[in-house]
């Protein structure tokens, strides 16, 4: 027997002896590991050395037995614990000289030395080093480049995968080697391999993950494919290789909604391929006969889709671009506005939140009401819906299209003040986004608005003479600001309360007070916003905690319009003052709090003791702080000098005594110290 024929029959006796190592059996693994590398390096050079053609038969069984090799090291690597003596063998600079040496007609043996690379690599950095420096990367990305073999391009995306995954060394060299573009290649659809594609978007999912590989995603303007090859998953494979669709997904997932995000956003948009993501939300079904768990993970990958629309249409770039495209405008409102979405929570949350996004400056949001009447639809949305989703982001785009004056009226006699205050009720304060959204509401619609202001006060149109609701907004508003313990929305409650007092007061620097305008008269809504106990502790509040000199600001004037009211109208008289030397007491805190507060006593601190209103509007004039400009500092000198003159007005209350006397005596040692 010749030298070959006896090593390749001491190879077959080998393996044979080694087809034991698919129960796993290590320690015969290690003991016979230096034979079959020896065995294996001497058919590595019979190969080598054959260049002439007409040896290539001859070699058959050569490949057939490195074949076998590779297959077993396969194999045995899926166990952990083999991983380690396979890779101290030698084996691994091995496998990928067999890669670098078959052709095309031995695909198998490349299939099966991916296999074992594979295995080998997978969760051992050791073996991912050892395989980085043997130029198994480059020779991988070929295969995936010019293979016209399906199951070589599978396996090799394979390969990527594990040699990658959380190793950055690897993952920076598929970058080098210019193999992002070649793995994007595999989404064109005369190409597609739906196992291939799941294996290549996993590898691209990681290299994103780079910002060198986010830069080269972003030039080579791969989203656009990633987009049609979703199309593709529901429009011509029915959904029905969902783990195509996944992996897909979650590569636009990854890079769509990212921060730094906005070039790839913005070719979305550019491209043309935007659409397809809607058509996608609207139309896109789960495959047929699904089962439950088929229909949860369509579902989800749905949201995802809605949530990756949603973030093209927040960057800078798109905001104009998308708004001018009448096709794709008109599909959100009839969203919005169809019967036939009547239904579909889904899409009304994600018209009104891409809407909202394009409708961040006062020329899209007037267009929007003035033209098209968005108010209308989504008025309606809000009213009917118990989708905590929906209720979110028509209550954000209500709250956007009420910022320009040119549709505060509109959005006023339209209902969206009675829409807002329903989510002011106790029963919603678990819904704190949305309340918070709906004081927001409010608030725009309450500034500089007369009648808008007219419809809070008394929960009816200004031209109804009728008496005011038994519940108003301005009622449920203060009850609101009463008990939340979520200060933004105390905070915003308290400016719509400013707000409300400006307007009303600001009413009659223009007509007289006794002269209705348009027949709405602000002596009724004077007299509610005074006599409520509602109004001024919350003022007083906010200037007393907030660290905002402007904040403070407008909660000085509101309080300065309601002491210099006359006579007749003093209900807030009392209030006002007592509110000067008046420390409220702090609300009960809640589980969290009081755990926090617990740590705390551990480690004590000395805290800052609570200051009455006296007391921080003097800090504001005397300006210690330096933050305050001369033009803030003067209106609490004005409201002060108010207090002392309306000594008068209190003798005139039947409950101006010994308190009222004390807050004087204050107020003129306070001016006193100023002068």
């Amino acid at each position: 027997m010749s030298s070959p024929d006896k090593d390749l029959a001491q190879l077959d006796a080998l393996f044979e002896k080694l087809s034991v190592l698919d129960a796993n059996d290590v320690e015969t693994l290690k003991d016979e590991l230096p034979a079959v590398v020896d065995k294996l390096q001497k058919n590595e050079l019979l190969l080598r050395n054959s260049e002439n053609a007409a040896d290539s038969k001859l070699l058959d069984p050569v490949w057939a037995r490195v074949k076998r090799g590779a297959e077993i090291c396969a194999n045995a690597a899926k166990d952990e614990s083999a991983r380690t003596p396979i890779g101290e063998s030698g084996s691994i600079e091995l496998l990928v000289t067999f890669m670098k040496l078959s052709s095309p007609t031995h695909v198998e043996v490349t299939i099966q030395c991916l296999r074992a690379l594979a295995n080998l690599c997978f969760d051992h950095d050791v073996n991912r080093k050892r395989t980085s420096t043997t130029g198994a990367v480059s020779v991988i990305i070929g295969f995936v480049n010019t293979s016209n073999n399906a199951n070589l391009v599978r396996t090799s995306c394979g390969a990527l995968l594990n040699l990658g995954l959380n190793y950055e060394p690897i993952q920076s060299e598929i970058l080098r080697l210019e193999g992002l573009p070649v793995l994007v290649k595999l989404l064109s659809s005369d190409r597609l391999n739906h196992q291939a594609v799941c294996l290549a978007a996993r590898v691209i999912n990681y290299l994103v993950g780079l910002d060198k590989g986010r830069l080269q995603f972003t030039k080579i303007e791969a989203i656009v494919s990633f987009v049609k090859v979703l199309e593709y998953s529901w429009q011509v494979d029915k959904s029905q290789d969902l783990d195509l669709m996944e992996s897909v997904v979650d590569v636009l997932e990854s890079t769509v909604l990212e921060e730094k995000a906005d070039a790839i956003q913005h070719t979305v948009a550019k491209s043309g391929v935007f659409p397809l993501l809607l058509d996608f939300v609207e139309s896109a079904t789960p495959p047929k006969h699904a089962d439950e768990d088929d229909q949860k993970q369509f579902n989800e990958l749905r949201k995802t889709v809605v949530k990756i629309t949603v973030a093209v249409t927040l960057t800078d770039s798109n905001m104009n671009l998308l708004y001018k495209d009448q096709t794709i405008l008109g599909r959100f409102i009839s969203w919005l506005r169809d019967d036939v979405f009547a239904s579909r929570d889904d899409l009304h949350a994600c018209a009104a939140l891409s809407i909202g996004n394009l409708a961040r400056n006062d020329e899209h949001c007037i267009d929007l009401v003035q033209k098209h009447h968005l108010e209308v639809p989504l008025l309606a949305i809000l009213m009917r819906t118990n989708d905590m989703r929906t209720q979110h982001a028509v209550i954000s785009i209500v709250k956007n299209l009420s910022l320009p004056k040119a549709n505060k009226s509109l959005l006023g006699a339209s209902g969206a003040i009675q829409a807002a205050a329903r989510f002011l009720k106790e029963s919603k304060d678990m819904l704190k986004p949305i309340q918070f959204g709906a004081v927001g509401v409010l608030k725009h619609l309450a500034t500089g608005n007369f009648e808008n202001a007219s419809r809070m006060i008394t929960g009816r149109e200004p031209s109804d003479q009728s008496p005011s609701l038994t519940t108003t907004p301005l009622d449920r508003l203060i009850a609101l600001v009463r008990r939340t313990d979520d200060m933004p929305t105390k905070s915003e409650g308290t400016r719509v309360l400013v707000n409300l007092v400006k307007v009303v007061w600001a009413q009659d620097v223009l007509t007289d007070i006794l002269q209705p305008k348009d027949g709405i008269s602000t002596a009724p809504l004077r007299r509610t916003l005074l006599k409520s106990d509602g109004v001024v502790p919350p003022i007083a509040e906010m200037i007393r905690t907030t660290q905002f000199p402007v904040l403070q600001n407008e909660g000085v004037m509101a309080l300065t319009l309601l002491l210099a009211s006359s006579k007749d109208e003093g209900g807030a008289v009392d209030t006002v003052f007592t509110s000067l030397t008046t420390t409220p007491a702090p609300p009960p805190l809640t589980e969290e709090e009081e755990e926090e507060e617990e740590e705390k006593e551990k480690d004590p601190k000395p805290k800052l003791p609570s200051k009455p209103l006296l007391d921080i509007l003097t800090d504001i004039v005397m300006n210690v702080s330096g933050k305050y400009p001369d033009e803030i500092r003067f209106n609490p000198v004005k409201y002060l000098s108010i207090a002392s003159d309306v000594r008068g007005k209190l003798e005139s209350f039947a409950n101006a005594g010994e308190a009222s006397t004390m807050v004087m005596e204050s107020v003129r040692q306070v001016m006193h110290n100023l002068h």
